[in-house]
């Protein structure tokens, strides 16, 4: 992915980037814990990790570029 910019956090000082990003982000969210839990489990995480970085990061991206105006 080398165009493309993913979701990170960094919240203490360890780099959590895509959809492990996401799971953490969702851990401290009351109303997404469910969320992270299913995208989380063992056999949907793989899936969700693809799904990211080959459809919903570019989406993304574009967005947000389209929304700065660059």
């Amino acid at each position: 992915m080398s165009t493309v910019t993913r979701f990170a956090l960094l919240p203490t000082g360890m780099l959590h980037i895509g959809v492990d990003g996401f799971l953490l982000l969702w851990s401290h969210l009351p109303r997404y814990r469910w969320l992270g839990r299913i995208v989380g489990a063992r056999g949907i995480k793989p899936l969700a990790v693809a799904l990211y970085d080959r459809v919903l990061a570019p989406l993304l991206f574009a967005w947000d570029r389209r929304r700065r105006g660059a």
